[in-house]
């Protein structure tokens, strides 16, 4: 004949509830590891992606259309042009924010658009883009 005891029935509950959290924080670090191994894994790889976008070959600017159907293709591509810079449309963007380190440095972008040798006024595909720069104040 077994014997029913029900004083240790509360400290059975307690060691039921530590073997019970120890097997689900198990099941919560195997899943967590898992997820870094992964997110690492795929920065690795758009690191790679990337680098090796960058070491190709330079594209003729003279090649690349504004329609937008090979845009995916110009991703991380270098790209070789012959313009000039026209200071007469620069422009200030600003005042400047602050950057993801959460630094705040003062001042403005300014843009400055490239045009095309041939002298033809196509749409401008490229900039140049200045840090920390002040406008001049006309008083």
């Amino acid at each position: 004949m077994s014997h029913f005891y029900p004083s240790l029935l509360p400290s059975m509950f307690k060691l039921a509830n530590v073997v019970l959290s120890l097997v689900n924080l198990k099941f919560k670090f195997r899943r967590k590891s898992w997820n870094i191994e992964e997110l690492q894994s795929s920065e690795v790889k758009m690191l790679e992606y990337k680098k090796s976008r960058l070491e190709m070959e330079p594209i003729n600017c003279n090649y690349i259309t504004p329609s937008g159907e090979n845009i995916d293709s110009l991703e991380f591509r270098r790209v070789m042009c012959k313009g000039v810079y026209d200071e007469t449309k620069s422009i200030f963007v600003g005042p400047r924010s602050r950057s993801i380190s959460g630094v705040t440095e003062n001042g403005y972008y300014l843009i400055t658009p490239l045009m095309p040798v041939s002298g033809s006024n196509e749409s401008v595909k490229f900039f140049k883009c200045q840090k920390n720069v002040y406008p001049k104040s006309d008083g």
